[in-house]
């Protein structure tokens, strides 16, 4: 990483294994340990905190150049940082296991940890693909509450609460420290825990972005206000991607409720941040009123759930599936009613 550290002060240090320097400053704290047979033994780096902004236009020319340069004689890099904070995303814990190799410079292991997201990289970057390389990597990103994780970028998400865990093998060309969701290509899957979808503002980020939900729930409740009245909540939604040059496509997210089920098909293009979907909404009419039968009990209680059912979803309880269009821009999507089956 070739970023220029301001104010800090540094101690050497050196005793029979080699040399130690001791590092403070306002943004990084800690030690780096140079090992006399540091060829076998790495580079240690040991940091109670690292706080890292991103790479400019030019840093990243200099991290080309260095990395250009990489052979395998350069030692391994074995990194440990209580405190990591990338641009401004709070990261918590990073362990990070660095080693060149004959292509290029292999990141056996990138992991992060923190109270709300957890990540675990790994992959190599390939120097003689192309003017800026190759990075290819497996990314896992898991966390048990995406919104407010979001929340804390100053992001909105169009979900609340839910664990989400998202496994993407992904492939860009620059650097590894170039990647952004616009321009990769490779595959994702994304399952997303019990949670309810929520009108989302402008800017909930590029992947949760991937789904046309940020008016939906708005659009629901008009079309099936009996059913939707409460919001949209629903006990799952998952589904697979594949990615090519920032656009994604899917053949089904499905999202499960016990109001309806919901599946989404087609492409969204992340890096215009618009859409070209089609949402099929299947009601569970059978389900929106299960309270009813419990108070009552027996068949009794059955039938008065039957009957009230009746009452409220004449309409509705012929309706096989609902499908809509989706297009037009994140900020904007156009939500179109295209067919109506009945069962």
């Amino acid at each position: 990483m070739s970023r220029v550290l301001t104010h800090v002060a540094i101690e050497v240090e050196k005793n029979s294994d080699g040399l130690i320097f001791k590092v403070n400053g306002d943004n990084v704290n800690g030690m780096v340990k140079i090992a006399n047979d540091v060829k076998r033994k790495g580079i240690v780096v040991k940091l109670d905190k690292l706080h890292w902004q991103a790479l400019s236009d030019d840093d990243k020319e200099q991290e080309l150049n260095k990395l250009a340069k990489i052979s395998t004689e350069y030692p391994a890099l074995h990194i440990y940082i209580a405190d990591f904070i990338y641009d401004s995303i709070p990261l918590g814990e990073a362990s990070i296991e660095v080693r060149p190799v004959a292509q290029g410079v292999r990141v056996e292991k990138f992991q992060t940890s923190s109270d709300l997201l957890k990540l675990s990289i790994n992959g190599i970057w390939l120097r003689d693909e192309g003017k800026r390389g190759l990075s290819k990597f497996n990314i896992i990103m898991t966390s048990k509450d995406i919104a407010k994780f979001l929340l804390n970028l100053d992001l909105h998400a169009p979900i609340s609460q839910a664990d989400t865990i998202i496994n993407m093998q992904a492939s860009w060309n620059g650097l590894p420290s170039e990647f952004e969701i616009k321009n990769i290509s490779g595959n994702m899957h994304v399952a997303i825990g019990k949670g309810e979808v929520v009108d989302a503002k402008p800017g909930m980020g590029r992947v949760l972005g991937l789904f046309s939900l940020t008016n939906l729930p708005r659009r629901l409740i008009l079309d099936f206000k009996d059913v939707f009245a409460k919001g949209l909540q629903f006990s799952s939604m998952q589904g697979d991607f594949t990615l090519e040059n920032g656009v994604a496509n899917t053949n089904g997210f499905v999202i499960d409720s016990s109001s309806a089920q919901i599946v989404i098909t087609g492409v969204t293009d992340l890096a215009k941040q618009s859409y070209d979907q089609l949402v099929v909404v299947t009601p569970r009419v059978g389900r929106v009123l299960p309270t009813i039968g419990a108070i009552a009990g027996g068949a009794v209680g059955a039938a008065a759930g039957f009957l009230v059912q009746g009452m409220f979803h004449k309409g509705l309880k012929k309706v096989g599936k609902i499908v809509y269009k989706v297009t037009g821009t994140w900020e904007k999507p156009e939500i179109k009613l295209i067919t109506t089956e009945e069962k």
